[in-house]
C-alpha cells in the first residue's frame, strides 16, 4: 500500500527534478496520510461517543467534517488509479475486481496500440522523406563528408589489393620463357616483382590526398541523388512489409505489470500528483459549502 508513498518521497528528494514534480509529489504525500489521519479521527470519535459520555464541539465537528470530505476526494482518486494496475495478478477471492483494468486488457491495449502507431505514426512515404532529410544534413557537413572519404579510400584501398593480387596471379608463365629459356629472363622479374608489391600498387594510386579531395568534393555530392531516390523508392516497400502492429503489440505483452506501473509513474508522477490533490481539495471545498448551507 506505502510503495507509492516510498517513490514520492524519492521524488522529493531527487534534486535533479524540477520544482513542480517534487511539490506535487511532497503534497501528494501529505494528502496520503491527512486522508487516513482523518479516518482514523472519525474512527476514535465513534469510538469515544459510543463507549463515553464525550460530545465533540462545533468546531471539532465541522474539522472533522472538512477533513473527512477531502480525505473522500483523495483516495477516491487514489484508488481510481491503483485500480488501473492493481492487482497485477489475478486474484481469485477479489470477485468485484480480481485484477487492475491495464493488467487485465494488456493484449488488447498492445493490440489497439500497435494498429494506432502503425495507421497514425508510421507513414513510410513521411519515413523516407525524414530519412532523405537525414541524409541530405548529413552529406552537407564538411566533416562527416571527410570521414566518409576516408572510409571509401580505405576500402577502395583493400578491394584493389585483392583484385590486383588476384589479376596477376592469373597471369601465366610467359611463353618467352619457355622458348627463349635466359632471354625471357628480365620479363620475369617482372611479372615477379608485380606479384610482390600488388599492395605497394595498390597504395601507391589510392593513398593520395587528392583523392580522398576528389572523394569529398565529387563523388559523395554526386551520389547525393542516388542515395535519395533509392530510399524514397524502396523504404516505403520495405516498411510496408514489417508488421509493426504486432511487433508493438507483442512488446507491450511482454511488459510486466509492476514495472509498467514504475514507468507511468517515474514519467507521469506530477500530472498523477495533481489528479489526487485536485481531489483532495475538491472534497475540501465541499466539505466547507455543506457547513455554509443552512
Amino acid at each position: 500500500m506505502f510503495d507509492g508513498s516510498r517513490k514520492r518521497f524519492d521524488i522529493v528528494r531527487d534534486r535533479r527534478l524540477s520544482p513542480s514534480v517534487r511539490l506535487f509529489a511532497a503534497l501528494e504525500i501529505f494528502c496520503f496520510f491527512f486522508s487516513f489521519a482523518a479516518l482514523a479521527a472519525l474512527a476514535v470519535n465513534i469510538l469515544l461517543v459510543a463507549l463515553t459520555d464525550f460530545e465533540p464541539g462545533r468546531a471539532c465537528r465541522a474539522l472533522l467534517s472538512v477533513s473527512l470530505t477531502a480525505a473522500t476526494g483523495y483516495l477516491t482518486n487514489w484508488i481510481a488509479l491503483e485500480m488501473l494496475f492493481r492487482p497485477y495478478k489475478p486474484v481469485k477471492w477479489l470477485w468485484v475486481w480480481p485484477q487492475g483494468l491495464i493488467p487485465r486488457n494488456q493484449k488488447q491495449i498492445g493490440v489497439k496500440a500497435g494498429e494506432a502507431i502503425r495507421s497514425e505514426l508510421l507513414d513510410p512515404d513521411k519515413i523516407a522523406d525524414r530519412l532523405c532529410s537525414c541524409v541530405s544534413d548529413s552529406l552537407e557537413s564538411e566533416e562527416i563528408r571527410r570521414e566518409a572519404a576516408e572510409q571509401i579510400t580505405a576500402y577502395l584501398r583493400e578491394k584493389a589489393k585483392e583484385v590486383i593480387s588476384s589479376q596477376i596471379d592469373k597471369i601465366p608463365e610467359s611463353p618467352v620463357r619457355k622458348r627463349w629459356g635466359r632471354l625471357a629472363s628480365p620479363i620475369a622479374r617482372i611479372y615477379d616483382s608485380l606479384r610482390g608489391n600488388a599492395a605497394d600498387m595498390a597504395d601507391w594510386v589510392l593513398d593520395s590526398p587528392k583523392m580522398v579531395e576528389w572523394i569529398d568534393s565529387r563523388f559523395i555530392p554526386s551520389i547525393k541523388p542516388s542515395i535519395e531516390s533509392f530510399v524514397r523508392g524502396h523504404v516505403p516497400d520495405a516498411l510496408e512489409k514489417i508488421d509493426f502492429a504486432a511487433l508493438i503489440a507483442e512488446e507491450i505483452e511482454k511488459f510486466e505489470p509492476r514495472e509498467f506501473h514504475e514507468l507511468v509513474n517515474s514519467v507521469a508522477a506530477e500530472n498523477l500528483g495533481a489528479i489526487q490533490v485536485l481531489g483532495f481539495i475538491l472534497g475540501g471545498l465541499i466539505g466547507v459549502l455543506m457547513l455554509l448551507v443552512p
